[in-house]
């Protein structure tokens, strides 16, 4: 198969990115929802540097009680009700059920990605306008160069 290098990059470009999102949205689908309330506060020792964050409690259907760390930048009054979501066999990887809580980590793990692939396709260099991508078997990938000479990777 042939592709042009807007399609080609749109392909990888779904390979690539399209996994962490959809991994998030099973979770989201699959999690048991349940209210925690705020514990008490937390404190991690980095050298000169400390965090605070808030740790959560909450109760499983069969009475265990489960501990799980809020995030650093939102500080929530002890007491205070907390939605959450949970897997209903793993209690201990709940997440606050918002916005940063469920997708700040899926966002982060796919705009470098992101910001690679768009690098890699914009920069004139490293593949020009009219270059072709070929997908077979052996080999599996082969870029064919609208001129040899455009490309500095292939001259000499």
């Amino acid at each position: 198969m042939r592709f042009t290098k807007p399609r080609f990059f749109l392909l990888v470009a779904a390979l690539v990115l399209l996994p962490a999102p959809l991994y998030r949205i099973v979770w989201i689908l699959r999690a048991q929802a349940t209210t925690g309330k705020a514990a008490f506060e937390g404190k991690t020792l980095n050298g000169q540097f400390s965090n605070s964050y808030t740790v959560v409690r909450f109760y499983t259907p069969n009475g265990d009680t489960v501990f799980v760390n809020g995030p650093d930048e939102i500080q929530y009054k002890i007491g205070e009700s907390i939605p959450l979501l949970y897997p209903y066999h793993q209690p201990s990887h709940a997440r606050i059920r918002s916005f940063t809580g469920l997708w700040l980590d899926t966002l982060l793990y796919s705009i470098f990605p992101c910001l690679f692939l768009l690098v890699v396709y914009l920069h004139p260099a490293i593949f020009p306008k009219d270059t072709m991508f070929k997908i077979g078997k052996k080999p599996l990938l082969t870029v064919e160069f609208p001129q040899a000479s455009i490309n500095p990777f292939l001259s000499r």
